[in-house]
């Protein structure tokens, strides 16, 4: 009875103590994980591994085994406690980003170390749900110029997220290591960040040139003095002594310019380039670039006595004949009257007891010079703008140096119109776009006006077909040819118009 009383102790021991055991061969929580085997393996290979000795590796969030900029919370947060857990531990050289946390402007650049750009090695980390509610993620190391993983190299956990954890992985988010690229434009709020990048970039190439030291100067015009960012990029280039900033044109061999193109509804690329004046001069020409959101924000048709402000980039428009191009409003209705046999329609759809108005084009060059107006319409396609007549024939105009030309609009608007000055040339019109296009030479205008005739000509307030598609792609060429031969004499604004139908 003793032996078999013994012998159901131990039986009833050993069933309380195996689950016990069995729970703690469990995986630990992702964050016990993270601190207790993930970054002290990770800071081990990388700091005792030969081929990792003064090389620039890149902490990246993976998906599909490649690195991803688009991803969610928790991958970032996973991410970037690897990456400042190593970085503490190891003293790792780690590739140049803006974003980087604890991100001194004058301290990095101050020590600049333009070999930091070129990454060696990706160590990635793979955020990954599985079925039945459960995660996995996997951290590996990837050589960059073999595209192949480092053997031996990783870590890899299994479980469960918790409630915020889960939460966070539901959270979509980009990577700001990113920024600038298309997937993670920067925001309009990070003008600091742009420039300090663009700097680097810029620095970075003009301090691995040989061919000589640029002596540059800043566009002396306004749109440029607005451009806030093109200051903070001069003032951190300063920090990588690669280039002489002066404020006067004495011993100048370079310029810089800016200038944003605009991609698609708010995204702009901006590019900055650093050119030389001597076009036979042995130094390159250097340039960067990032992509940017930027609002639009359009100006309201204002009085013809009033000067509206407009922030135009004339700086790469060579020459620079058209010193402004704008939407104003007439007070009287007289300007945009029409021929008596056409139907009598003013501008914009108002009541009965309001006054009507009359909107119009206004120009002004800096010589004179012949101008001509198209207008490229959504859906419609460009067409040549007519007088009160309607001529065959291209309705030219004769600006004066320094005076006001004014040339009536003719369509119908919704609300009040207001407008934005225009970028390049494009084969669908996003938004009402017309352009001023002039010549100070006589034969480049005949030119331009012969070519001006192929389009379908439009006079009144009703939308009339143009050109689109290859018929238009076809113009373009032709204008593009013809603009080539007389460089120096054919000079063009535009404006985008919104309200209007």
């Amino acid at each position: 009875m003793i032996a078999n009383s013994r012998l159901m102790i131990a039986l009833l021991a050993c069933y309380v103590v195996a689950p016990q055991t069995a729970a703690a061969k469990d995986k630990p929580t992702l964050d016990a994980w993270m601190d207790g085997e993930l970054i002290p393996s990770v800071v081990t290979q990388l700091t005792s591994h030969p081929r990792f000795a003064d090389e620039v590796v890149r902490f990246v969030v993976m998906r599909d085994g490649k690195p991803s900029a688009t991803t969610n919370a928790l991958a970032l947060a996973l991410r970037d406690r690897l990456q400042d857990a190593v970085i503490d531990q190891s003293g790792l050289r780690v590739g140049w980003q803006v974003d980087r946390q604890k991100f001194e402007r004058r301290y990095e650049q101050s020590r600049v170390d333009c070999t930091t750009s070129e990454v060696h090695y990706y160590i990635g980390l793979e955020l990954e749900e599985m079925r039945s509610g459960r995660f996995s993620v996997a951290v590996r190391a990837l050589d960059v110029d073999d595209q192949s993983w480092i053997p031996g190299f990783g870590e890899y956990w299994q479980g469960t997220l918790t409630t915020m954890q889960h939460r966070a992985y539901r959270q979509p988010d980009s990577d700001q290591a990113y920024l600038g690229q298309r997937t993670v434009p920067f925001e309009e709020t990070q003008s600091d960040l742009l420039a300090a990048k663009l700097a680097h970039d810029l620095g970075c190439a003009l301090l691995r040139q040989m061919s000589g030291e640029y002596v540059a100067q800043l566009p002396a015009n306004d749109a440029v003095k607005r451009d806030q960012t093109l200051t903070l990029i001069s003032n951190n280039l300063a920090f990588y002594q690669a280039i002489q900033i002066t404020p006067n044109d004495s011993g100048i061999n370079s310029v810089i310019r800016a200038k944003a193109h605009h991609i698609d509804d708010d995204l702009y690329q901006y590019w900055v380039t650093i050119t030389p004046v001597d076009v036979d001069s042995d130094l390159p020409t250097i340039s960067a670039s990032a992509y940017i959101y930027q609002q639009e924000t359009f100006f309201p048709a204002s009085p013809a006595s009033v000067t509206q402000s407009a922030q135009v980039d004339n700086s790469l428009r060579d020459p620079a004949l058209i010193a402004s191009l704008k939407i104003v409003s007439l007070a009287s209705d007289s300007f945009c009257s029409l021929p008596a046999n056409e139907s009598r329609q003013i501008y914009g759809r108002h009541d009965a007891s309001e006054s009507r108005r009359c909107y119009a084009l206004q120009a002004q060059t800096e010589q004179d010079a012949v101008i001509l107006f198209l207008h490229h319409q959504p859906n419609n396609g460009l067409v040549r703008l007519a007088g009160k007549n309607c001529s065959e024939r291209s309705d030219v105009r004769i600006a004066r140096q320094g005076q006001p030309l004014l040339f009536p609009l003719k369509m119908e608007a919704t609300a009040l119109p207001s407008w934005l000055p225009g970028n390049d040339w494009t084969i669908e019109a996003d938004a009402d776009t017309y352009y001023a296009v002039a010549s100070s030479n006589t034969k480049a205008a005949r030119a331009l006006a012969r070519h001006f005739e192929l389009l379908p000509q439009r006079c009144g307030y009703s939308m009339r077909p143009g050109l689109e598609g290859t018929q238009l792609g076809r113009w373009f060429r032709e204008l593009e040819a013809i603009a080539n031969n007389w460089r120096s004499e054919i000079d063009w604004q535009s404006v985008r118009v919104r309200n209007v139908y």
